[in-house]
């Protein structure tokens, strides 16, 4: 094993130092995040792993894309926000709060400029998490 790329991670795997360090450069506040799952690496893989089937961010699209700004959108938009606080992903979780923000003041002309830079970190982060997940599975 290649101890200069892992951190004392109880997994032990250079991958998943890597998969880390990757999430990092994209906003995703790995440390915080691991202190909230009681430093257990795999629980917090486990949740990291599923984040990209999850239906939010599709269903958020769909909404925006459509222009129905309405209690839905919120909620669909709050839940998203909650997953992505959970995990650390600070940069999603920014441009979440903003849209909210924009809908309830019926500023929507504003929304789908921050949904493209979400998008952006969106996907960056899904195809960082899908990259490493194929490597375990």
């Amino acid at each position: 094993m290649n101890t200069e790329c892992v951190r004392p991670l109880g997994l032990g795997w250079c991958f998943v130092n890597k998969l880390l360090v990757d999430l990092e450069k994209l906003d995703v506040d790995v440390n915080k995040t691991l202190s909230r799952f009681m430093d257990n690496e795999e629980l917090y893989l486990t949740f990291l792993y599923r984040f990209p089937n999850e239906n939010k961010f599709n269903e958020l699209k769909e909404k925006i894309e459509n222009e129905e700004y309405d209690d839905c959108i919120l909620v669909i938009a709050h839940t998203l926000k909650g997953q992505t606080a959970n995990l650390g992903m600070n940069g999603i979780y920014r441009l979440v709060c903003e849209i909210m923000k924009s809908i309830k003041k019926s500023q929507f002309n504003e929304i789908k400029e921050k949904f493209l830079a979400l998008e952006e970190n969106y996907n960056q982060i899904c195809d960082v998490i899908m990259k490493y997940k194929r490597l375990v599975v």
